[in-house]
């Protein structure tokens, strides 16, 4: 996977890092459960994907699942990025 170009001259992130990824290309979905995305926070919608694990949701959310296009909306997240995402959204559950 490509390296970032959100935080291009970092590579240890903090969990601000995530929040802001997930502001920038997973919150137009995920804040609304728009097109039957899981919203943040919602133990019910997340329940059976979470099973899943970190890196498999890594993987459906980076190649695109459902309704969800590949890297949802954070078309220059590097694969880490995405990752720090999908693990944000998991600590809110």
């Amino acid at each position: 996977p490509p390296r970032s170009t959100l935080f291009p001259y970092t590579t240890l992130f903090r969990s601000d890092d995530a929040r802001v990824i997930y502001e920038k290309g997973c919150a137009a979905c995920h804040s609304a459960g728009v097109a039957g995305a899981p919203m943040l926070g919602n133990k019910n919608q997340w329940s059976n994907r979470s099973l899943k694990g970190t890196q498999q949701l890594t993987q459906n959310a980076w190649d695109g699942i459902g309704g969800m296009p590949a890297k949802g909306l954070c078309q220059t997240c590097s694969f880490e990025e995405i990752k720090l995402a999908v693990q944000y959204m998991l600590e809110k559950i």
